[in-house]
C-alpha cells in the first residue's frame, strides 16, 4: 500500500463545526491502485473530504471517502495523471512518486 511521506502542516483553521488543514507531502515509492494512504488522526476524528494536486500540476488528488468511511488514520487518496493519454487516468499501480510533492487540503472534524 502506498503511503504519503514527509507530511507537514502548512496551515490549520479550526471552527466550532469543523477543521481545514493544508498539508505538504510526498508520494510513495510504489503507488497502489485505489490511492495513497494518508494518516491525519492526530488532527481529525472524521475526515469529510480531501482535495489537492502536485506542485507541478501533473497529478490531481481526490478523496475516496467510501473506502474508509472517513477514518482519519487510513484516508485513501487516489491520484490522477493529467498527462495520461485521455487526460485523467489513475496513476499506474507501482509508479514511483517519491520525488513528487503534493499540496493537500483536508476537511473534517
Amino acid at each position: 500500500m502506498g503511503l504519503f511521506s514527509s507530511v507537514s502542516v502548512l496551515s490549520k483553521v479550526e471552527g466550532s463545526n469543523g477543521k481545514v488543514l493544508t498539508l505538504s507531502c510526498t508520494g510513495s515509492t510504489g503507488y497502489t491502485t485505489g490511492g495513497e494512504t494518508l494518516n491525519v488522526a492526530a488532527h481529525f476524528a472524521v475526515v469529510d473530504n480531501i482535495v489537492g494536486s502536485s506542485f507541478d500540476g501533473r497529478y490531481d488528488a481526490r478523496f475516496n471517502r467510501s473506502a474508509t468511511a472517513g477514518d482519519p488514520s487510513n484516508c485513501r487518496v487516489p491520484l490522477f495523471d493529467a498527462d495520461a493519454t485521455d487526460g485523467g487516468d489513475q496513476v499506474t499501480s507501482g509508479a514511483n512518486l517519491s520525488t513528487v510533492n503534493f499540496i493537500l487540503t483536508v476537511f473534517g472534524r
